[in-house]
């Protein structure tokens, strides 16, 4: 879960920079865009939860979240034209993988607990998730941005040391700095450092999802979800 959801932050940080940076399409259009992927979660944790009892947790979650990483390799053809019909379906075939790896996974972990420990169980789970979620921006929004620097560097030798300083440090800065300067062409550097830094950062988001689907196929190698008792009658 860690994994999953290191990867998935990681994910909507840089997915929102590009849609609305490099795009420019507002924070309205955004949300639309990323609602398949939101709709995808919702419908296969259902789907996933039945998967789990007839072929296992580990073959359902683990190659739910192998194709989680192939959604994210996906992302490492996006450019600045690319369909957003595409996008949108990546983003629904993500957030069905997404929902068959999270419920069983969270079903299996809390059914192995006693009564008294399943509230302290589903505790920890959620700070598991939360904290890669927070590691999640931080260390890929760090390769993002370092990775932009590098790329738009180049760009801004000839800039006053004013305007380089101001333009550095992201994308928005530097389409800033180069509207204000009246200059197209860097606006057009900036976008083209931003796609290849989002390009790294997902291929960095698909190994991290990667490793999370290899794990729950080697932990849950038998493992299925135990069926709901049934009631007698008294």
């Amino acid at each position: 879960m860690g994994a999953l959801f290191f990867a998935i932050t990681g994910q909507m940080f840089y997915g929102n920079f590009y849609l609305q940076g490099a795009r420019g399409m507002s924070a309205l259009h955004t949300g639309l865009v990323f609602l398949p992927g939101a709709l995808g979660v919702a419908v296969g944790s259902g789907i996933g939860a039945r998967l789990a009892k007839r072929f296992g947790v580990g073959p359902v979650s683990g190659i739910g979240l192998l194709v989680v990483a192939a959604g994210f390799v996906a992302n490492v053809g996006f450019g600045l034209h690319t369909s957003l019909w595409l996008f949108c379906a990546v983003g629904l075939v993500n957030g069905l993988a997404m929902g068959c790896a999270i419920a069983p996974t969270v079903a299996a972990v809390i059914a192995v607990l006693p009564v008294d420990r399943m509230g302290a169980g589903s505790a920890v789970n959620n700070t598991v998730r939360q904290v890669g979620s927070v590691l999640g921006i931080a260390l890929l929004g760090t390769i993002l941005t370092t990775t932009y620097r590098d790329r738009i560097a180049p760009f801004l030798t000839a800039l006053p040391e004013a305007a380089r300083d101001a333009a550095s440090p992201s994308a928005e800065h530097t389409r800033a700095v180069a509207g204000a300067l009246g200059r197209p062409d860097l606006t057009g550097a900036a976008n083209d450092a931003f796609i290849t830094a989002m390009h790294v950062t997902a291929a960095s988001a698909a190994v991290a999802a990667a490793l999370g689907g290899i794990l729950l196929l080697t932990a849950f190698r038998t493992r299925k979800l135990a069926p709901e008792p049934a009631l007698t009658p008294a």
